[in-house]
This record gives C-alpha cells, sequence and structure tokens, in this order.
C-alpha cells in the first residue's frame, strides 16, 4: 500500500503497446491521447481495481532487499 504512489506505469502500458502520440505519451498524460487514451484509462482503472483488491485481501507481499557494497578506485575509475 505505501509503494502504490512510487509505481512508474510507463512499463505496464508498453507492455500493453499503448503509446501515445507526442506530447501525450507517458503516463498520466497518455489518458490525454486521442487514438490510444480511453482504452489506456480503462486498462489503468482495471489495474487499479486489481491492485487495490489485492492489497485488502492481502493475497500478495511486497519484500525488498537493499545493500551497499563498497568499490575500490582505480586509476581509470571505479571497480565494482
Amino acid at each position: 500500500k505505501d509503494i502504490v504512489p512510487y509505481i512508474d506505469w510507463n512499463p505496464f502500458f508498453q507492455t500493453w503497446e499503448l503509446r501515445g502520440r507526442y506530447p501525450n505519451r507517458g503516463y498520466p498524460k497518455i489518458f490525454l491521447d486521442q487514438n490510444v487514451g480511453s482504452e489506456a484509462k480503462k486498462l489503468f482503472d482495471d489495474a487499479q481495481k486489481m491492485m487495490h483488491e489485492i492489497i485488502a485481501d492481502g493475497s500478495m507481499t511486497l519484500k525488498g532487499i537493499v545493500g551497499l557494497f563498497p568499490a575500490n578506485q582505480s586509476d581509470d575509475g571505479e571497480d565494482v
């Protein structure tokens, strides 16, 4: 629930091959596109509904790992 505002929806629309024409590329401008805007909005609304159901019933959980690793510096740059 806490990560929902941080979701990048652009790959979602690209996966469904919904691409607005300039200047209506990308989320949320894609909804204004004459060719794909209405379909993009329907798809987005369905995804939102599904996501809220998943959050409400707890059928899925998110886990993440963060790591900080040392790097070595050499004469030509950094080596990881």
